[in-house]
């Protein structure tokens, strides 16, 4: 493998490594600010759809929209996540626990696992051109 080769795979593969690694802080940060657990109803599933003969890579995907009350105010928020319809984890009428940020209410996180798996696999796919494009700078430096 070439100097370049090996430096390209560890750039590219170390640049993909970055983008879970944004959404693991963001939600770190997230949930130091939600700090008030409150019960929650799926009030509805926000449908969009895609075509899958222009657009076959994506699928349709559902984004829930919590319903909750704090300090005798009512909201109704839709989540940044969206539910994949293969597996459709939520429903309408289903009780779930977020937690709000207190001085934001509109603001909340849920544990979202789905998320949570995506993340590692490409946590992983990225790793492995990053790893091998490393150990093969490691040998080509080595080597000269």
């Amino acid at each position: 493998m070439t100097f370049e080769i090996a430096l390209s795979m560890f750039l590219v593969g170390g640049a993909i490594l970055l983008i879970p690694l944004c959404f693991v802080l963001i939600r770190k940060f997230k949930w130091r600010r939600c700090t008030v657990e409150v019960d929650a109803v799926v009030s509805s599933l926000n449908h969009v759809g895609y075509d899958a003969v222009t657009d076959p890579v994506h699928s349709d995907s559902y984004y829930p929209v919590f319903k909750y009350t704090y300090n005798n105010q009512e909201y109704n928020i839709q989540s940044n996540y969206p539910c994949n319809t293969s597996k459709l984890l939520l429903h309408e009428g289903d009780k779930v626990k977020i937690m709000i940020n207190p001085n934001k209410p509109n603001e909340f996180i849920r544990e979202e696992k789905v998320l949570n798996r995506n993340l590692i696999i490409v946590s992983v796919m990225s790793a492995i051109p990053t790893l091998i494009g490393l150990i093969n700078l490691i040998a080509i430096c080595l080597n000269n």
